[in-house]
């Protein structure tokens, strides 16, 4: 899988988790970004791709995906 189309996989998953009507619900917009950074690392690291379930938290702080990504998904 190329780098490129496992990236529109991921951005397609995103998609999904957004439409579900919960999500506006209980994700205020300030924090959608460390909820995605999170989602996308869990999809994308190996150590944690397989894991039972991906606690995404709202109350994570916004670290970036690549500072999310170092903290095995799980900023403090």
């Amino acid at each position: 899988m190329t780098g490129l189309s496992q990236a529109k996989i991921m951005l397609d998953m995103w998609s999904e988790v957004t439409a579900d009507a919960d999500f506006k619900k209980y994700i205020s917009s300030s924090k959608a970004g460390r909820i995605k950074d999170q989602f996308i690392c869990h999809a994308a690291n190996p150590l944690t791709i397989y894991k039972s379930s991906w606690n995404l938290e709202p109350w994570r702080p916004d670290k970036t995906l690549v500072g999310t990504y170092m903290k095995g998904c799980n900023p403090e």
